[in-house]
């Protein structure tokens, strides 16, 4: 007889029951609440500022901006935003409910991550406990350091098609009708779309192989509802405002913008100094130990573990999508390798779930100390703690004008803050190209032939880290005067012929 393949088995429900389900809730609500806290204080993206006054530009004018109304660099250049509808959203919200309710949004998304993420480990045959243990390990992981992230959409979508297509594979029957509609609302809600249609391709791959090799069998996957929801996904992408401008958009710009790619931090690989990141290391860790190409795994889940894994080394910003997917995959792994692990809740005794309380209100305590330099960022408007508010005001103070030289992580703020009226010279949206990114870097590090390139640009006004280098070279400058310096930034405007403008008296603090 056959031995079965990896694939091919069925799963062994373990269910809870109904005296076991009180005891379920009781174990993962004190987690959920401790990651809810942990939304709260957390720093506003700096992609934020952008997205939600895009969403007003869209509100507005009712139609979706098809070129660039934000940097005087691109002015007037093709823009795909495959945040669109994302940032409609996110004005939406913002105008009836404040910032605060943006937070409670990505704070629901966030909890509901958790909970497929949960439900994938219980359909890897893991028990309640080692499911929720799994799942605070993926927070720990995965948390973003924003708490309003477009991102997380993503990372919500792609644990939700793990979870279908390894409830699909299980069952062996059934069909994919989720997943059309699902990557019709993701490709104009956020550009990681692309990942779903990466499992399922990846599943697809897994199950022609095995067919190839002659190793299909009565029970295998079907493949036939694999294609189909894989092709009418393909023609549900096409349905958003750009047509296929916007399918092929987040392929052009991996591959365009190699230098900007380089140069910004989030897209690094992850650096193993930094104790956020061990908890990474870990995971890789006990991905190698436990070894994904065994029972009760196949092709599907160690080309996925492969994929994923190689993502999260190339940058840090795809850990999150690396965990959502790879936690469930240990757990099966450590399932089969500790029996122990397929234990209900049913089997733990009350004393041992209330013995969580106290633990988790602990870990809310250390969590408020941590974040005491942070505001709890549920208020109206968001956090600017690390952006250059001081600089902004003396802007609108003396009504200056003209283009504005910015750090890049600064452009969104200043978008929000400051237009229509004035536009940056950069900011977070991925339109620039490696080349403008590399400009600006010989900019702000004061590189030789600075003067030139702004005067070019008809800068009129730069707002400058006070740790940068051009801080220090504007000082000297006779052609740049200093007006005002805050917490984070120096501000500069710049001078005629050596004489500050009128207007323009001596430096505010």
């Amino acid at each position: 007889m056959r031995r079965p393949e990896p694939d091919d088995q069925s799963p062994h429900d373990t269910p809870a029951g109904a005296p076991g389900r009180a005891k379920a809730v009781a174990l993962l609500a004190p987690l959920l609440v401790l990651m809810a806290v942990a939304q709260v204080y957390a720093i506003t993206d700096p992609d934020y500022w952008w997205h939600e006054r895009t969403g007003q530009v869209i509100a507005e004018t009712g139609s979706v901006p098809r070129t660039d109304p934000f940097s005087f660099t691109a002015a007037g250049r093709a823009w795909v935003n495959s945040s669109w509808l994302s940032d409609y959203l996110l004005y939406a919200v913002a105008s009836q409910f404040g910032y605060a309710g943006n937070v409670v949004v990505f704070t629901a998304i966030t909890l509901l991550t958790a909970l497929v993420v949960y439900a994938t480990c219980r359909r890897r045959q893991l028990g309640e406990p080692a499911s929720a243990l799994l799942t605070m390990v993926w927070f720990a992981v995965a948390k973003p350091p924003a708490n309003v992230r477009t991102q997380m959409i993503t990372v919500l979508f792609v644990a939700v098609v793990a979870f279908g297509l390894t409830a699909y594979r299980q069952a062996r029957r059934g069909r994919l009708w989720w997943f059309p509609p699902l990557l019709l609302v993701w490709i104009n809600l956020h550009g990681g779309w692309v990942m779903g249609f990466a499992l399922l391709a990846l599943a697809i791959l897994a199950v022609l192989g095995r067919r190839l090799d002659g190793r299909a069998a009565a029970g295998a996957v079907p493949l036939r509802p694999l294609l189909v929801a894989g092709a009418l996904g393909i023609a549900a992408c096409f349905l958003n405002p750009w047509g296929w401008r916007l399918v092929l958009h987040p392929f052009g710009y991996a591959t365009s913008s190699a230098y900007g790619l380089a140069t910004i931090a989030e897209w690094h690989s992850p650096s193993f100094d930094d104790p956020r990141t061990m908890l990474f290391a870990g995971l890789l860790l006990a991905t190698m130990a436990l070894g994904l190409a065994a029972s009760p795994l196949g092709a599907t889940e160690v080309l996925w573990a492969v994929v994923v894994v190689l993502m999260a080394l190339r940058s840090m910003r795809h850990i999150p999508l690396c965990a959502v997917v790879l936690v469930p995959l240990v757990g099966a792994r450590l399932q089969a390798v500790l029996p122990r692990l397929r234990a209900g809740v049913a089997e733990v005794r009350w004393r041992f779930i209330l013995a969580f309380v106290p633990l988790i209100v602990a870990g809310i305590a250390v969590l408020l100390a941590a974040s005491k330099e942070l505001p709890a960022n549920i208020g109206a408007r968001p956090s600017d703690v690390g952006y250059p508010a001081t600089a902004v005001s003396c802007i609108k103070e003396r009504n200056l004008q003209g283009n504005i030289a910015n750090e890049y992580g600064w452009g969104g703020y200043l978008i929000h803050a400051l237009y229509p009226g004035r536009r940056v010279f950069i900011d977070g949206r991925d339109m620039y190209g490696g080349k403008l990114i590399e400009e600006l870097t010989g900019v702000m590090g004061a590189r030789p032939g600075w003067q030139q390139r702004l005067r070019a640009l008809d800068v009129r006004v730069a707002v400058v880290n006070k740790d940068r280098p051009l801080a220090a070279a504007m000082t000297e400058s006779p052609d740049w005067t200093e007006l005002c310096a805050g917490p984070v930034e120096r501000l500069f405007a710049r001078s005629e012929e050596g004489v500050p403008r009128p207007g323009f008296p001596g430096i505010r603090r």
